[in-house]
């Protein structure tokens, strides 16, 4: 990260993911420590985890802007983790986050993707990520939901590979721009699988852009207003 931070530009924003015991409720029969697998978590949504371990470690790294992204891993329905317990554990651990960094969640189960969901993050000003989960929870899914800018700016992960991801999200991600666009709310993108050194992320996405509707351009204000 320090060897990072004196390569890119100041105004490059810096996407930062926790996945951990945080945001895992049961860890993975495979999982790499033994004594952890098929285990539940005991710190699951804990806050006082996050606050006395992952931030102390990452703040004299994050700066304004940056974005921190707690990665939920998938909870099967057999668990028995009902919605209220766990928007109740992310209310709690939300509230607890401190302010001068930017937020999202990467939530992973669509069950709990409901109205209270984004009201949590409305609150606190933290940010709904974006992704492809497919099988009924697509990024066109999400775009669609009223309610899917809580925070006034929006992260779209793409990683279906290089050159570019399937076209089974192009719609999703043209209405999600569109729609950044007329209610003024910033997306950031965060694009995986791109191959070559990592460094063709900017181009990466300017050419899905352009590959998704070449009159593109003519949504931007800017342009509309030039007109």
């Amino acid at each position: 990260m320090e060897e990072m931070r004196g390569i890119l530009p100041p105004d490059v924003c810096c996407i930062v993911v926790v996945e951990n015991g945080v945001t895992t409720y049961r860890f993975p029969y495979r999982h790499q420590e033994r004594k952890e697998r098929g285990q539940l978590s005991a710190h699951f949504l804990d806050a006082d985890e996050v606050l006395g371990k992952i931030l102390p470690v990452l703040r004299e790294f994050l700066r304004p802007g940056d974005v921190l992204v707690f990665r939920f891993a998938p909870i099967a329905p057999g668990e028995g983790l009902p919605a209220a317990a766990f928007l109740s554990g992310l209310e709690r651990l939300c509230a607890a986050l401190p302010t001068g960094v930017r937020y999202a969640v990467d939530l992973n189960n669509p069950r709990y993707l409901l109205p209270d969901y984004f009201a949590c993050l409305r609150q606190h000003r933290i940010a709904h990520m974006l992704r492809d989960h497919g099988r009924g929870w697509s990024i066109l899914d999400q775009a669609l939901l009223p309610w899917v800018f809580p925070a006034g700016y929006a992260l779209l992960q793409c990683d279906d590979g290089f050159p570019f991801p399937s076209r089974d999200c192009a719609p999703g991600i043209l209405e999600l721009v569109r729609r950044c666009l007329e209610e003024k709310v910033t997306l950031y993108g965060h694009v995986e699988g791109t191959g070559g050194d990592g460094g063709g992320a900017e181009a990466f996405f300017s050419a899905f852009m352009e590959m998704l509707d070449p009159h593109l351009a003519n949504l931007s204000p800017i342009r509309q207003k030039a007109a």
